[in-house]
């Protein structure tokens, strides 16, 4: 291969699943343990009469009662430990502009802002997402086992962080990757240095044609699966998301490097 740094992935047979699918409309915004909707922060809802404000760490407890009487707040609902000098504020609906303006100006105030409703909603929509239990499990049936809710390794709070990077190329060392498969094949990695198909190792590597990895079991150019082993793996690491077919990966924008390395039988 050119120079690149590879994620190597050895990955056991794990998430993916078929049959039966949990009841899920992947169409619509998740909803929060209420019931409501869930919104995201740019739409900009929040509640009505409640502030967050952090103060700076040179003020005390007068500093900021005084802050508190010159905003008009009914009083403080909550403090966090997690966050040194951030309060959970009680305002009046009506008096919630003038609460903020006043916290902003206020020389012990860090910052001050609206309690914003903020809930996870990065679901794909891939027909299949929902039988993949170890993503994100909620006790859905599979093949006719029912769940254990959050058994899962809890992707939808990662991907609410971050969903991958084309920029990573991983490995998958296994029986071969089928490259050309709907769910994978944006994810499949090109070497930029080859020309496929000329017979010729263009980027003087010491491997002929190597366009998305390398067969070392046929000793050959061509990573294609023989036995779908390494494309499940493949698939577990980087299937296309948001493509409304099959399943989503953990890395949705991830590299995937064909490695074969062994033959059907193992």
């Amino acid at each position: 291969m050119s120079s690149i740094r590879f994620v190597l992935a050895l990955v056991p047979v794990a998430f993916f699943a078929s049959a039966v699918r949990a009841d899920v409309d992947f169409g619509q915004v998740p909803a929060n343990k209420s019931g409501e909707a869930c919104i995201q922060k740019n739409d900009k809802p929040y509640h009505p009469e409640r502030l967050l404000v952090r103060f700076r760490s040179v003020a005390g407890r007068a500093d900021k009662q005084a802050a508190h009487a010159a905003a008009q707040v009914k009083g403080v609902l909550r403090e966090y430990r997690i966050v040194p000098g951030l309060q959970l504020v009680d305002v009046a609906e009506a008096k919630l502009a003038d609460a903020l303006a006043s916290y902003e100006k206020h020389p012990d105030v860090l910052y001050a802002e609206p309690d914003y409703r903020v809930c996870a909603t990065d679901v794909p929509n891939d027909s299949d997402f929902g039988e993949l239990w170890g993503m994100h499990n909620t006790g859905q049936t599979v093949n006719g086992d029912a769940g254990t809710p959050g058994a899962d390794i809890s992707v939808l709070g990662a991907w609410n962080v971050w969903t991958g990077d084309p920029d990573f190329r991983i490995a998958v060392i296994d029986t071969g990757v089928d490259y050309l498969h709907p769910d994978l094949q944006a994810n499949i990695w090109t070497n930029p240095d080859e020309i496929a198909g000329n017979g010729i190792d263009d980027d003087s590597n010491g491997y002929i044609d190597d366009i998305h990895g390398y067969d070392f079991y046929d000793e050959d150019s061509d990573p294609m699966d023989t036995s779908d082993h390494g494309t499940h793996v493949a698939g577990t690491i980087a299937a296309v998301a948001n493509n409304g077919e099959g399943v989503a990966g953990v890395n949705w924008h991830g590299q995937i490097v064909a490695l074969r390395f062994l033959g059907g039988g193992g």
